[in-house]
């Protein structure tokens, strides 16, 4: 949905969608009014379909009476009904439509209730998990982690894509049908969520690991530098940041990074032994019990 964000003239970030969608959500707030005949969101049958973005009409967004005559929308569309739904019947009051970063350059719209928490109608009504999808649980990490990192970027804090990882810090990349992504995995305190940072799309592997390399040291380095981030992170998180951040390791990380690219197709084994290194450093043992 962040490519539609050019042809309305809206700045190209979440939080600035988001706003703009709210005119959406109050449209759709008058059109329940007017016409309580219309089914709610989950009983009207609707499906989530990604609408398609090319020919001259471009993006439309789509209101309740779209959606229940034609049985399908986007994430715009199912959020901004759902969060006018919960207004009109007064179980909500305060719901509104949040956005949150999906790719360095796509957005994802979700519904944000009251209390903050996060209800997404797109994943209840068919669209599919992605690999790298990691769903914030709250408004409160969209916000915090709503950074202006570089477009190349995706960093979003949510629901763990991979909750088999563990409690450690992991780079890796993943492939795709693009290409390939470097992708950085950093354990918080909240059960259940990681923050995820994922590169753009790389032609070689070697590239993904320069890239997942360069994004681990800025990340390291932002993240503790800023402490209710840092607070946010469990123990072993922490002192892997804390220890990434350090001048030798931004040296060893950008000295991998521009290595690797010389390695071309044996950036494999270069992978492996950086994993070792991150695995190695990323959970420190637990303190001796006290008594």
């Amino acid at each position: 949905m962040g490519r539609a964000l050019p042809e309305i003239g809206v700045p190209s970030s979440a939080a600035a969608y988001a706003a703009a969608l709210e005119g959406l959500v109050g449209i759709d707030t008058l059109m329940l009014q007017k016409f309580p005949q219309l089914p709610s969101l989950y009983g009207s049958g609707a499906r989530y379909k990604r609408q398609d973005m090319g020919g001259r009409r471009g993006r439309k967004w789509r209101t309740p009476h779209d959606i229940a005559l034609e049985g399908w929308s986007d994430c715009e569309g199912l959020a901004g009904w759902r969060a006018a739904e919960l207004r009109v019947s007064g179980e909500d009051p305060n719901a509104r439509v949040a956005c949150y970063h999906t790719s360095p350059r796509t957005f994802h719209a979700v519904v944000a209730r009251g209390d903050d928490t996060i209800e997404d109608p797109s994943r209840f009504l068919g669209m599919r998990g992605r690999p790298l999808a990691a769903t914030p649980l709250t408004i409160g990490e969209i916000n915090a982690w709503e950074l202006p990192w570089p477009e190349r970027w995706q960093v979003v804090v949510g629901r763990d894509p991979a909750p088999h990882a563990g409690h450690r810090v992991t780079f890796s990349t993943h492939k795709h049908r693009r290409g390939r992504s470097g992708v950085v995995r950093i354990p918080t305190a909240v059960n259940g969520a990681c923050v995820l940072g994922v590169t753009s799309c790389c032609g070689d592997e070697a590239e993904a690991i320069e890239r997942g390399a360069n994004m681990l040291s800025m990340l390291s380095d932002n993240i503790v530098r800023d402490p209710k981030a840092l607070a946010y992170l469990n123990p072993y998180s922490a002192a892997a940041l804390e220890l990434y951040s350090q001048p030798e390791m931004h040296q060893a990380l950008k000295k991998v990074g521009s290595g690797v690219k010389k390695l071309g197709h044996s950036a494999g084994s270069a992978l492996h032994s950086l994993a070792s290194l991150f695995h190695h450093h990323a959970a420190p043992p637990p303190p001796d019990d006290e008594g």
